[in-house]
């Protein structure tokens, strides 16, 4: 199938811990875990293409913002915006 990005779906929720990576599909992902929550969602892409990730809070709803603007808020599972070279998307809990 397609790549999607998972953040932290294995992790011990008692570990905090931060991350930046360039994932499969030219996304560079930045996220962080603290106290069993994960905090923010960050992904810079690198390309032009559709960006698929997990909403991290799944059943719970994610605040979508691109490039500082919000752009919708989620209580999808999957998460689909198709992303230009050089946009910024960030995911919060809602």
């Amino acid at each position: 199938g397609k790549p999607t990005i998972r953040v932290f779906p294995a992790w011990p929720r008692k570990w905090d811990a931060a991350f930046k990576l360039l994932c499969k599909g030219g996304f560079l992902v930045a996220s962080s875990i603290e106290n069993g929550l994960i905090q923010f969602v960050e992904i810079d892409a690198q390309i032009e293409g559709e960006c698929r990730i997990r909403n991290p809070w799944f059943p719970e709803k994610a605040v979508v913002t691109k490039n500082g603007v919000r752009i919708r808020t989620s209580g999808d599972s999957l998460l689909c915006p198709m992303a230009e070279k050089g946009d910024t998307y960030r995911l919060e809990r809602a």
